[in-house]
């Protein structure tokens, strides 16, 4: 494959030295599948400012911190049922929408059809 003279005229054969080896690992990491964390963020500023409000009597504000701790609760239990689904290997919402497959699957898949070791090879 030739470059523009032009453009490059010194870089018409250049082979390309890597940085880091071509081949793909069998295993990939999903920094960027993590949930979002920030939950039932409108009961807590109420909470707080009830209880502010008060002096940080907790009395007059039971009402809010009972719906904070429902509101926890409820969160808690559905996270819980969606890390079920996803180990047993079902697939969430947001990965069905955009067509991606969550890193657990992937992991699966390279577990099943790894690297070959001769492929490995090549790049080094």
């Amino acid at each position: 494959w030739k470059r523009s003279v032009k453009v490059y005229p010194k870089m018409q054969n250049y082979i390309y030295d890597y940085y880091r080896e071509p081949y793909l690992k069998n295993k990939v990491s999903g920094h960027n599948q993590r949930e979002r964390r920030a939950v039932c963020v409108q009961e807590i500023t109420l909470m707080l400012a009830c209880l502010k409000r008060t002096s940080y009597d907790e009395g007059p504000c039971a009402k809010d911190i009972g719906n904070y701790k429902q509101c926890v609760q409820t969160q808690e239990a559905a996270r819980k049922e969606r890390k079920e689904i996803l180990r047993s290997g079902g697939t969430s919402e947001k990965s069905i929408e955009k067509g991606h497959k969550l890193q657990m699957q992937v992991n699966k898949l390279l577990i099943r059809f790894p690297t070959p070791p001769e492929i490995n090879k090549i790049g080094r």
